[in-house]
């Protein structure tokens, strides 16, 4: 009875569970569209250009840091944090500020490796928190951590939230990636129409064999 009851208790998900799930698929994914994900998380109307996503971790402490992406925005380099919620809860504003702190001493050990001291200036991280359901409220365009006391200047980390289940269809569709698009069902107003539209939008789109067909007939 007991070994029966702690092979229930072993085969019992989580959210905590649930939650790793969806944020291992969802980092999986995303690094299959670098450019996409930076063009609708930062915000900005600059090109920008991916680098690559970064595998380092803190020295001493073993930290396995593997959720930015290094991009070029206006020739100048950043880092593209982002965090795959279910829900916002509340400890991620404390998640996105220690990861901040860990990014940042990680860069410094690097530039101590290579250099011998501390580069002068860090690249600028920019922390985005994707949220796939929650609240029917409408989130604030930002979220922060801070570590000031109350009537002092802001010190912590501030960071955007991206609640996609409160997106539309439309809006969703207009970022003009298939990686977005997987979040339609989640749209504040996803019904059958709308999903049907987009299944059939995506289909109606040549594949790379046909744009290679078409290219090879107009030489």
């Amino acid at each position: 009875m007991g070994k029966r009851h702690r092979r229930q208790r072993a085969g019992t998900r989580t959210p905590r569970d649930e939650q790793d799930d969806v944020d291992l698929i969802l980092r999986h994914v995303s690094r299959q569209f670098p450019r996409d994900v930076a063009r609708a998380l930062l915000g900005t109307a600059e090109p920008i250009e991916p680098l690559g996503w970064v595998d380092t971790q803190v020295t001493g402490r073993q930290r396995r840091l593997d959720r930015a992406l290094s991009v070029r925005v206006g020739g100048e380099r950043r880092l593209l944090h982002t965090e795959w919620t279910l829900a916002m809860t509340d400890e991620m504003p404390f998640r996105v500020f220690e990861y901040n702190c860990l990014t940042a001493l990680a860069m410094a050990d690097e530039a101590r490796a290579s250099k011998g001291a501390p580069a002068p200036r860090l690249s600028p991280i920019d922390s985005v928190v994707v949220v796939l359901s929650g609240r029917e409220e409408p989130w604030p365009s930002h979220g922060a951590y801070r570590t000031s006391a109350p009537g002092e200047p802001f010190s912590g980390v501030q960071f955007r939230i991206e609640p996609v289940y409160q997106r539309t269809v439309a809006e969703l569709t207009a970022r003009e990636s298939p990686f977005w698009l997987i979040f339609a069902p989640l749209a504040v107003d996803a019904d059958g129409r709308n999903l049907t539209h987009v299944i059939e939008s995506r289909r109606s789109e040549p594949g790379p064999a046909s744009v290679t067909s078409r290219s090879s007939a107009r030489r």
